[in-house]
């Protein structure tokens, strides 16, 4: 009989894959689209939640105890994956979400603003 952690992980493997496939959609939509990948913040928020969903997923998996094939062992670099990397693009997309926090206050003053931050790119090369 399974233990309720073990079904928990079951369903928390399971819905964020079903958010990892939906976030994969959304971004193959948007290429198909012909929209820029780098310029968009809505773009830019999918690609962070993808290997972060993705990695989530594999860790529930794991908890569950699922059969794995013997050929696969989790061994240090794949638990550093599996475990650290995704806080770290948690903390990227939620400093990205303040960015676009900020973006959304200062509309007017965004391209100054930016401009300052970035530097001006449209200086041509001489």
């Amino acid at each position: 009989m399974e233990s309720p952690q073990a079904g928990l992980a079951i369903a928390l493997a399971l819905l964020y894959s079903i958010l990892s496939l939906s976030s994969l959609l959304q971004i193959s939509r948007m290429v198909c689209n012909g929209h820029s990948l780098f310029d968009s913040f809505q773009a830019s928020f999918l690609l962070l939640l993808l290997p972060w969903m993705a990695l989530r997923a594999f860790f529930f998996a794991f908890e569950a105890n699922l059969p794995v094939p013997e050929k696969f062992s989790l061994n240090n670099v794949a638990e550093i994956l599996i475990l650290r990397i995704p806080s770290a693009l948690q903390f990227t997309t939620f400093s990205l979400i303040a960015v676009f926090y900020a973006k959304l206050l200062y509309q007017q003053d965004w391209p100054a603003k930016i401009q300052v931050v970035i530097g001006n790119r449209s200086t041509k090369n001489q």
